[in-house]
């Protein structure tokens, strides 16, 4: 955590609920990722590239109850560099550039090639005072 004026600085780790490939890595079909972000604002999901290999789909969504999911973006492997430990950053906001509201947010792998590459979800923000 970073504080200053703007208030605390807030990264965290995506929890895995499905997990069918390496440990803690969205490396197969259907491996997902989420972060509770119910306690932030100025939200921004980070895909991490760590093996810059094969054709991978991720798909990021949100949430503001816990059950209904939307669709934030969708991101294949050549929307990254190509090189290894490349990161996207997606703001979370609506089409006027305002902060969206999110209870989490969620990555999954929907396509997975043979080649094999490997990703993470990270999440940053403002810590909303009230959670302070």
């Amino acid at each position: 955590m970073l504080n200053n004026s703007n208030g605390t600085l807030v990264v965290k780790l995506g929890t895995f609920q499905t997990d069918a490939g390496t440990l803690s890595i969205l490396d197969a079909v259907n491996d997902r990722a989420v972060v509770d972000v119910e306690d932030l604002t100025h939200v921004e999901i980070w895909l991490n590239q760590l093996v810059n290999a094969g054709t991978a789909t991720l798909v990021v969504e949100r949430t503001v109850d816990g059950v209904n999911w939307s669709q934030v973006a969708s991101k294949t492997d050549a929307d990254f560099r190509a090189q290894n430990n490349d990161s996207i950053v997606l703001p979370l906001e609506g089409t006027n550039g305002m902060p969206l509201h999110a209870k989490m947010v969620r990555a999954t792998v929907t396509v997975e090639g043979a080649d094999g590459g490997s990703y993470s979800l990270t999440v940053s923000g403002r810590q909303l005072g009230k959670f302070a």
